[in-house]
């Protein structure tokens, strides 16, 4: 093998490296953030209340097997968002490292782009917030507004 392969093949893998290991730190600050732009709302706030004190709220058999099923559906959701973010991550770090660079793909998501899914990020929520509201008595949503207004005053 001549000595420019085999410096092309380390250059090659290189690359490979370099977009591999920045994927990975963008998945990992990616797996700690909510959608791009998104910021917590009360519908979130509630979510969270209700997760750490759901064992206060004596959920019956039938409410816990609904409620696990409506948490798993919002964790597969958050998890097809961040796929998606880290798939365009990953196409935009391969483009850097190519000769055939499309530079618009480093660039911010566009505002117009960015309201779209936070659109329908907050349609979801609202969605999965209702399916909480039904599936919880009115006295366990009151324990749990009240729960979550102490949490408040301790933050």
């Amino acid at each position: 093998m001549a000595p420019y392969a085999v410096g092309r093949q380390k250059e090659e893998r290189m690359k490979k490296s370099l977009v591999l290991i920045l994927g990975l730190a963008v998945l990992s600050v990616a797996a700690m953030a909510g959608p791009a732009g998104v910021q917590g709302g009360l519908d979130e706030r509630l979510f969270g209340t209700f997760v750490q004190h759901r064992a206060e709220l004596n959920l019956t058999e039938e409410q816990n097997t609904q409620v696990d099923a409506l948490l798993q559906e919002m964790k597969d959701a958050r998890i097809a968002m961040w796929q998606r973010e880290i798939q365009h991550i990953q196409k935009a770090l391969a483009s850097f490292v190519s000769d055939d660079f499309e530079p618009g793909l480093m660039l911010p998501i566009p505002p117009d782009v960015l309201a779209e899914m936070t659109q329908a990020y907050n349609r979801f929520m609202a969605q999965e917030t209702v399916k909480l509201h039904d599936i919880l008595t009115a006295d366990q949503r009151q324990q749990l507004v009240e729960l979550m207004a102490a949490q408040r005053t301790e933050d």
